[in-house]
């Protein structure tokens, strides 16, 4: 947030010492104007100072004049009508009357006007000549930060970049909103590395805000470090700082892409199970699957059943079957492979392949001949049916 209420209010409390430019009745006059501003009279103030402002125009009271509207511009911005304290401060900054040091004040606050009006381009040249008139020495980060708003507001990332730097060198604890910003500029320009280094700053003010975390994990895989990313995800998990189903999704997809399978399940179940995130079909199916992965078949088969009941489809009945013949279930997989047949999106001539191998394995010749001579039908399957047949051939004829 732009800070130009506490920069305006200086003027307000600085004028007393310039009192000797004023008549008495003039300093009266003001004074009663500073009071009215102090204790919340706003309109109060408005009402007062627009006469005395014509009054000091008329009377070419030049640096009455210039006080009157640095007071209207205060009441202005209290007031949250920014355009009206714009122009009194426009205004008073071309009368110059003021104190030198008075006239950069009133530029630098009329280059934070124009950012809050998003004047962006006259708001960069406000800066520019406001930095002009200082000692190098003595340029406020903030001037850069502010800068580098308005230049990133009109895109040029690589100005703004340079600008942000400048602030984050000049300061010596720069603010969090400041890294954040510098974030957002070295992504805009897909420079992750530094990307990265300014989002640990993030994270070493801020490590219990889980954006933080999931921010720099993003930020590791945009720069094909998903090693990097994991580990960041997995301290921000083992700190109970997960509140959205996004940071468990990336969690799991980034300890399934490093080969954990098992340990992806087991965060995902606990999350279901704690209500952390609500369990729904898709979730459901993503857990089946990490089970399957994981090679823990008798888990498979007791998420796979859950998910059946509450949305049945081939494929769900083909896994089913799967986990089941892994564990030597072959009659429950044999009629799972049957239930899978029933939807439209089911793998037929492999149910029909998978059924006539696993009856050949239970030596139940008959059903086994009827289940290959259907899988025979489907090009994909032929050969492999043909083969299974001609075995079953061989046995029959053992048998004899």
């Amino acid at each position: 947030m732009i800070r130009h209420l506490a920069l305006l209010s200086i003027f307000l409390i600085s004028l007393s010492a310039t009192a000797q430019d004023l008549s008495e009745a003039e300093s009266r006059q003001l004074k009663l104007a500073h009071n009215f501003i102090q204790q919340g009279q706003l309109e109060r103030a408005e009402q007062y100072l627009k006469p005395l402002g014509q009054q000091y125009q008329q009377q070419q009271r030049h640096y009455a004049l210039a006080v009157s509207w640095q007071y209207q511009a205060q009441v202005a911005i209290q007031q949250q009508d920014y355009s009206r304290a714009l122009a009194y401060l426009q205004r008073t900054y071309k009368l110059k009357r003021l104190s030198e040091e008075q006239q950069q004040q009133s530029l630098y606050s009329i280059a934070q006007l124009q950012l809050q009006l998003s004047h962006w381009s006259a708001a960069i040249e406000s800066i520019d000549a406001w930095q002009a008139q200082q000692d190098d020495r003595y340029l406020s980060a903030e001037s850069f930060f502010l800068k580098a708003q308005a230049l990133a507001n009109q895109q040029d990332w690589y100005q703004a970049s340079e600008s942000i730097e400048e602030a984050l060198h000049r300061q010596a604890n720069p603010q969090i909103d400041w890294w954040r910003f510098a974030v957002a500029l070295y992504s805009q320009q897909q420079r992750w590395p530094a990307a990265i280094k300014a989002q640990l700053e993030v994270l070493q003010l801020s490590d219990k805000d889980i954006l933080g975390w999931f921010q720099l994990a993003s930020l590791y895989l945009h720069n094909q470090q998903p090693q990097q990313a994991l580990a960041y995800m997995q301290q921000a998990y083992q700190q109970d700082l997960f509140g959205l189903e996004q940071h468990y999704q990336l969690l799991v997809q980034l300890l399934e892409q490093q080969q954990q399978p098992y340990r992806a399940a087991k965060i995902l179940t606990l999350a279901m199970q704690t209500n952390k995130i609500k369990s729904r079909p898709d979730l459901q199916t993503r857990l089946c699957q990490l089970w399957l992965s994981a090679k823990e078949y008798a888990q498979a088969e007791r998420c796979l059943l859950k998910l059946v009941n509450k949305q049945a489809n081939g494929q769900a009945y083909q896994w089913l079957a799967y986990s089941q013949a892994q564990q030597n279930l072959l009659a429950k997989s044999i009629h799972s492979y049957q239930q899978a047949n029933l939807f439209s999106d089911a793998n037929t001539a492999e149910n029909w392949l998978n059924q006539g191998l696993l009856y050949l394995e239970l030596a139940q010749y008959q059903p086994a001949k009827q289940a290959l001579k259907k899988a025979a039908t489907y090009t994909v399957t032929a050969p492999s049916s043909q083969q299974a047949l001609r075995l079953l051939q061989q046995r029959l004829q053992f048998q004899k």
